[in-house]
């Protein structure tokens, strides 16, 4: 999930948005350190998981279910104000 075609995409995007090194370099340091925040959040997710409470965990799984489905109508939302501008009116 965390390296599916969305992240790729985006990572592509922004590695080829500025010209320089710089940038590219900036571009794979964002990319190692989510890689090691992801791994050392999965080490401690694995050694500390039975210690929470099932409803905790259950509760946990919506808010990040809510979250992803705003984030989809986020998308959803940009893709139909790219195609037709004319609906978006900013005042």
């Amino acid at each position: 999930m965390l390296a599916g075609p969305g992240a790729i995409s985006n990572v592509i995007l922004y590695a080829g948005g500025h010209e320089g090194i710089e940038h590219k370099l900036l571009v794979m340091a964002v990319v190692l350190s989510t890689a090691l925040v992801v791994y050392w959040v999965w080490r401690l997710a694995a050694r500390y998981g039975d210690r929470l409470n099932p409803s905790t965990l259950i509760i946990a799984n919506r808010v990040m279910g809510l979250l992803l489905a705003a984030i989809a109508v986020e998308f959803i939302l940009d893709g139909v104000a790219a195609h037709y501008p004319n609906i978006i009116t900013i005042d």
